[in-house]
């Protein structure tokens, strides 16, 4: 094999490398870092105290959406950069993607409890038995989380301590049961049974990452649970207000709502409605933002075999003879002295490669070619709903035409997925 024969392998096998789909993504190309598809009504309820701050989606009546009821965290004393709007960054945006959201109006501090969560737990009970209110139309009441940032968090824990039947599924913000004080007022929830998503920032110096893990490790029989850092997010950025002693964190504005919302709406479409592409976004390392530091979960991704932790075909891991680790054919010894490539470093960066898939072009305005390095079996679409979608195919070509704009997912062999912007 002369050296432009072998030259040109290597430069074939570099671009394909370059066009590996797999790797943490960047925060803002998450799928749950836009708006989902429902437009979203919102509404002040000043008929409790404290008041409710409601999001939902803009359809008509016949369709029904989990609940999601939040607590804001806790201004200290004489501040009020917190307010009701603080969070609408995720609370509408969740909404969106078609949950209900109730947002509790109370921003106090104090020692924890649940008292204003049980308010309004009353008040939304009493509105979904009154056929007027439109509660009762689009609530379902099988599917009710609840959350808050920080102090709200704990609220949020105090409350559930006594309706571990009723309730789904919590999430907490920057925030952890209380342990009381000398284990006199702690919360008891060891056995709530239901879901846990516990999100920490890497540089919140309030709500450490390690009580947040502590506070993760109390739910003993969780149906399934959540732990998160993130990298570089401060104690302010799981909220959009201005306090100097609560920063958003390194990570920047941009990337902690990012990274923020792909964990909250993956976990909400997971554990609330199924989900399948969400199971693969909230679990699966390769489709986790890349700013994230830390993940743990008690709940494995049920999308590969149970004896393989990859949810890539491990087949594909070396493209290299194992007898042979030079890919390059051996019985040109002469090669040697004309080729002023180092021999051992291309090997080594030879080894790393792995050729899987490769759709393009990618934005596509109406087709779309696949390339893959084995024999294609099956393919599927999803829309980022995780809804699946028809589209024409013919061999190795997908037509995009017919469907709208937006971000879709192919699966190819039930091992590799590929996202595939529509323009």
């Amino acid at each position: 094999m002369n050296l432009l024969v072998k030259n040109t392998i290597l430069c074939g096998l570099v671009v394909l490398l370059s066009l590996k789909t797999f790797g943490q993504i960047d925060p803002q190309s998450s799928p749950y870092y836009a708006n989902g598809t429902y437009d979203v009504l919102n509404e002040a309820h000043t008929d409790v105290n404290p008041n409710v701050y409601s999001f939902r989606p803009d359809v008509p009546v016949g369709e029904t959406f989990p609940v999601f009821i939040f607590q804001l965290g806790a201004n200290g004393f004489g501040g009020s950069a917190i307010d009701h709007t603080s969070y609408d960054i995720f609370m509408e945006h969740l909404a969106s993607w078609g949950y209900i959201v109730l947002v509790i109006d109370d921003a106090s501090a104090g020692l924890p409890n649940g008292g204003s969560f049980s308010t309004v737990y009353d008040w939304y009970n009493g509105k979904i038995s009154d056929n007027s209110h439109w509660l009762s139309d689009f609530a379902n009441n099988d599917k009710v989380v609840v959350g808050g940032h920080s102090n709200g968090g704990v609220n949020a824990t105090g409350f559930l301590q006594d309706h571990k039947q009723e309730i789904e599924g919590v999430v907490f913000f920057a925030s952890y049961p209380s342990e009381g004080i000398l284990g006199f007022g702690a919360h008891n929830i060891a056995d709530f049974p239901g879901y846990v998503l516990s999100i920490a920032g890497d540089e919140d110096g309030q709500s450490t990452p390690s009580d947040c893990f502590d506070g993760y490790e109390l739910f003993e029989e969780a149906a399934c649970k959540y732990y998160v850092n993130i990298d570089g997010l401060g104690h302010g950025g799981f909220g959009d207000y201005d306090n100097p002693d609560q920063p958003v964190g390194s990570i920047g504005r941009d990337n902690a709502t990012a990274s923020i919302r792909h964990y909250l709406v993956s976990f909400m479409e997971l554990s609330m409605k199924g989900n399948q592409s969400a199971e693969e976004h909230l679990k699966v390392e390769d489709f986790q933002p890349n700013t994230t530091k830390e993940y743990e979960s008690t709940c494995p991704f049920e999308g590969v075999d149970e004896d393989d932790d990859d949810p890539v075909d491990d087949d594909q891991d070396d493209p290299v003879d194992e007898e042979d680790e030079d890919p390059i054919d051996d019985d040109e010894d002469d090669l040697e002295d004309e080729d002023p490539i180092d021999e051992e470093e291309d090997t080594a960066n030879l080894e790393e490669v792995e050729l899987e898939l490769t759709i393009f072009p990618n934005p596509t305005q109406s087709t779309v070619n696949i390339i893959i390095n084995e024999e294609i079996e099956t393919v599927s679409v999803y829309d980022n709903t995780g809804k699946k979608v028809v589209v024409s195919i013919s061999e190795n070509v997908l037509d995009f035409t017919n469907l709208s704009k937006g971000v879709y997912f192919v699966h190819v062999n039930n091992n590799y997925i590929h996202k595939v912007v529509k323009q």
